[in-house]
Order: structure tokens, then C-alpha cells, then sequence
């Protein structure tokens, strides 16, 4: 009995295999990278992987290189379903009001960004947009910021502004890119961006 349970178990591993290699074109290298960091891909009907990949790639207009690039790059994306990517789909488009191209940008940039929750993102977002005045188009291009921690986006643009160096138009010449209040060193931001010393930053931080 265990030797016909254990035949059907790579039966279905090999099938799932040439689904990935014939249907999707996936390297060898990819597929395995698929079913030996996520057992999702082994334990799911080929039909439910199709559709959910189907989808993904009507909705974002994504190519055949495209899609299976973000699959490799974060292959768990589709392991809730559809519902919940729907649903942070529209919310971008129609609450956010990012363009479809933006949208498809912040996937292939960080597809983690559709695995957030989406009261989590709007607050993040509305910090972004509202207080620090970036734009949908920064955002789209540094998407990390809506996963960044929003208490340490907090405290770095407030202190920059306690500076009078919280400078994110791209046309300035005292600019500050968004992606350079990503870094996670406290000592990079400090002596990088703000042009201070980290011994400044921290008594900053003390008080806050």
C-alpha cells in the first residue's frame, strides 16, 4: 500500500513537472527552484496553478518572460488565490488612482506588494503621498517604500525636515531620492542623506 501511495506521490511530482516545462516553458532550473522552496506548487491541482497564473497574466498584460520571472522571483504570489490580489488591484487603481502601467510596475518590481494587507498598504500610502508629497510615479518606482516600515519612514523624513532637507522633487538641486531613506543602515542614512552624523540621528530618535 505505501509503495502504490508513494508511486502516485512522484507520479504527480512528474506530471507537474511537464505541466511547468511544456505549458509555461519554465527552465529546469526554475522548476526546480518552484517545487523545492514551495511545496504549494506540489500540492496543487495544475488546473488551479493554470488558472491562477492565467489570470495574473491577463490582468497585468504581462509577457511570457515577464510571468515566469515573477513567478520565480516570488512563486508564493499565488497561493491565496485571486480574490486577494483582485482586491489590491482595484484599490491601487481606483482608490490610488496608479495607472495599470504603474500597477504592472510594482508587481514585477516587488511582487510582495500584492501580499500585503490592504489596510497595512492605504496607510502606508497616504504617509507617503499626503505628508511627504511623493508622487504615484516615485512610489511606482521604489515600490519597497509600501513594505518599508512606516514608523521608519516616519522618523527619517521627520527628521530631514527638522533639518529643512526633506527634498523629494526630482527637479530640486537639493534632492532627496526616495530610495535613499530605504536603506536599512542608520549610520548610511545619517552620514549619506542627511549629511549629519549618526550621533545627531540618535539623540534625535531619543526625543522623538
Amino acid at each position: 500500500l505505501f509503495n502504490i501511495f508513494e508511486s502516485t506521490y512522484w507520479l504527480l511530482i512528474v506530471l507537474k513537472f511537464c505541466y511547468l516545462d511544456c505549458q509555461k516553458y519554465f527552465s529546469s532550473f526554475r522548476i526546480f527552484l518552484l517545487v523545492f522552496y514551495v511545496r504549494f506548487w506540489l500540492n496543487t491541482d495544475v488546473k488551479i496553478i493554470d488558472a491562477r497564473l492565467g489570470w495574473i497574466q491577463k490582468t497585468f498584460e504581462l509577457s511570457g518572460d515577464e510571468m515566469r520571472q515573477l513567478i520565480v522571483t516570488e512563486s508564493r504570489i499565488i497561493i491565496y488565490g485571486v480574490g486577494p490580489l483582485e482586491r489590491l488591484v482595484t484599490m491601487l487603481n481606483e482608490e490610488l488612482e496608479f495607472t495599470k502601467e504603474q500597477i504592472k510596475a510594482i508587481l514585477l518590481e516587488d511582487p510582495r506588494v500584492f501580499m500585503m494587507e490592504s489596510s497595512a498598504l492605504h496607510a502606508t500610502y497616504n504617509y507617503l503621498r499626503f505628508t511627504m508629497h511623493l508622487s504615484n510615479m516615485q512610489i511606482a518606482e521604489w515600490p519597497l517604500c509600501l513594505r518599508f516600515s512606516i514608523g521608519a519612514i516616519r522618523r527619517r523624513h521627520e527628521f530631514l525636515v527638522q533639518l529643512h532637507k526633506a527634498d523629494y522633487d526630482e527637479g530640486s538641486p537639493n534632492y532627496i531620492p526616495l530610495s535613499s531613506l530605504l536603506q536599512p543602515s542608520d549610520q548610511k542614512f545619517a552620514v549619506n542623506v542627511a549629511r549629519t552624523y549618526l550621533t545627531v540621528y540618535n539623540t534625535f530618535l531619543k526625543n522623538y
